[in-house]
């Protein structure tokens, strides 16, 4: 005696019969036919593919490594533009202010030690006359060197 099987609620509406049918199994075989013959077709599309260049390819790859390198190298070299939170250029503006105001101190100090020993000379000075030169000589002295500090 068959067995009875439940018939689902799909199988109702498609009116498709879940039970095997006789005539299923040539229609099995030419499915799995039409998979072969499609396997087939795959590979043999596959083996005419023209095949990668590899050289190419070890081209592209060095190229894009070079180009991250000298990313790399760029941003070192930004960041390294930065020190203290200050751009390079404004330190090394700093640098030449400090090196100007050094100078001009050293030039200062320079001044008054010639103004001191223009008025050692004016006051060493035996004759009267000459005293009037060595004071005008020590004065122009000391004015050509404040000249030369305030144009710097």
């Amino acid at each position: 005696m068959p067995v009875q099987r439940k018939v689902f609620r799909i199988e109702q509406v498609d009116s498709v019969s879940a039970a095997p049918v006789a005539g299923d199994e040539p229609r099995q075989d030419e499915i799995l036919a039409e998979l072969k013959a499609l396997h087939d077709l795959i590979v043999s599309q596959t083996r005419a593919l023209p095949q990668v260049d590899t050289d190419n390819i070890d081209e592209t790859h060095t190229v894009q490594r070079a180009i991250s390198h000298t990313k790399q190298e760029i941003a070192t070299l930004h960041a390294g533009t930065f020190s203290e939170g200050r751009p390079r250029a404004t330190r090394e503006l700093d640098a030449v202010v400090d090196g100007t105001e050094r100078a001009t101190q050293q030039i200062l100090d320079a001044a008054e030690i010639i103004e001191e020993a223009a008025n050692s000379l004016s006051a060493s000075v035996r004759h009267e006359q000459d005293k009037p030169l060595a004071r005008t000589s020590a004065i122009t002295c000391c004015a050509s060197s404040r000249r030369a500090i305030s144009r710097t």
